[in-house]
């Protein structure tokens, strides 16, 4: 039996990562996208280094590390959050195990040196038992997300909602929700604006504002920051932002008025982004997290768009 030899190549800064790398991962997710870390470099002290990840020389995953250091750089922290991204549909468990010995062995955890993985595969003991001998411990609960595939047709999109979002879908559109899209960031501040005041005020999770002007600041240019805004009557009643990163995209922000919500506004903005999005090339549509226990509401509401789950490995450092 012929072994196979892996390797980790380190690509330069410079290169144009997105379009020699990114492209090719089957199933990107933003925080391995080199424009998500361009915006934390803007944002915070770290440093970012891409690289790919070789099985007989040839390359069958894309990752990149952030790494931030303290106190004059004597003590530093190197993270890998949802990575690598993998070539393939399928990749093998021998692949990802061979990949979690060469990573952990490069950075192994020391005084001076802490470490943090987010595993981009599901969960397992044998993955918990790998890292264990690395002097890395899970923390929390795997991350959970839904998927829509976008390569399916409109028809069968539309035939996947569940019944009662599909008929709050087309209530909304009778009764004369329109919508506006913006890919220039003219309607940032406007939703960012809500966005805080209601973060603030129900007291949720979710990206800094700091953070998403860092973002906003690296894919406008590249025209992948989408934001879709809902009107009824005039008024302003909702609104969404998405960040797309190779085939793939993201909900990021989303906003909801009363009357959006008895309108059905969200229904209509994620709907029509799901159609843009496919026109322009997005295979697969990142609904953002989902958690059963603090959010049943919100999950209960991207579930009715019939995609699939999507579970991660823990948070390990």
């Amino acid at each position: 039996m012929i072994m196979s030899t892996y390797d980790i190549q380190w690509l330069a800064p410079d290169d144009d990562i997105r379009s020699s790398y990114l492209k090719d991962a089957y199933a990107p997710n933003i925080l391995q996208d080199p424009a998500y870390a361009h915006a934390m470099q803007s944002l915070k002290n770290v440093r970012w280094h891409p690289a790919v990840f070789k099985k007989n020389g040839q390359a069958i995953a894309y990752f990149q590390t952030l790494e931030s250091g303290f106190l004059g750089n004597l003590a530093h922290a190197v993270m890998l959050d949802r990575g690598p991204l993998w070539f393939d549909e399928n990749p093998h468990k021998a692949d990802m195990r061979a990949f979690l010995e060469m990573f952990c062995a490069r950075y192994k955890k020391r005084p001076g040196r802490a470490l943090r993985i987010i595993p981009e595969w599901q969960d397992d003991d044998e993955t918990a038992a790998l890292l264990k001998r690395y002097k890395l411990k899970p923390k929390g609960e795997p991350y959970q997300s839904l998927s829509i595939d976008l390569t399916q047709n409109e028809e069968t999109l539309k035939a996947n909602l569940r019944k009662n979002w599909r008929n709050q879908l087309t209530k909304a559109q009778k009764s004369g929700v329109e919508y506006t899209l913006d890919t220039t960031g003219q309607y940032f501040q406007w939703l960012i604006k809500f966005y805080n005041f209601d973060k603030k005020t129900k007291g949720y999770d979710g990206p800094s504002v700091q953070l998403l002007e860092a973002m906003a600041k690296v894919y406008v240019p590249l025209g992948d920051m989408l934001i879709l805004r809902a009107m009824h009557e005039g008024r302003a009643v909702a609104g969404i932002m998405i960040f797309c990163h190779g085939r793939g995209a993201t909900y990021q922000v989303g906003w909801n008025t009363q009357e959006g919500r008895k309108t059905g506004a969200h229904n209509v903005l994620l709907w029509q982004a799901m159609l843009h999005l496919k026109t322009h090339g997005i295979q697969q549509f990142d609904l953002g997290g989902i958690n059963d226990t603090k959010s049943q509401n919100l999950t209960t509401f991207k579930s009715g768009l019939g995609g699939h789950h999507i579970h991660t490995g823990r948070l390990y450092s």
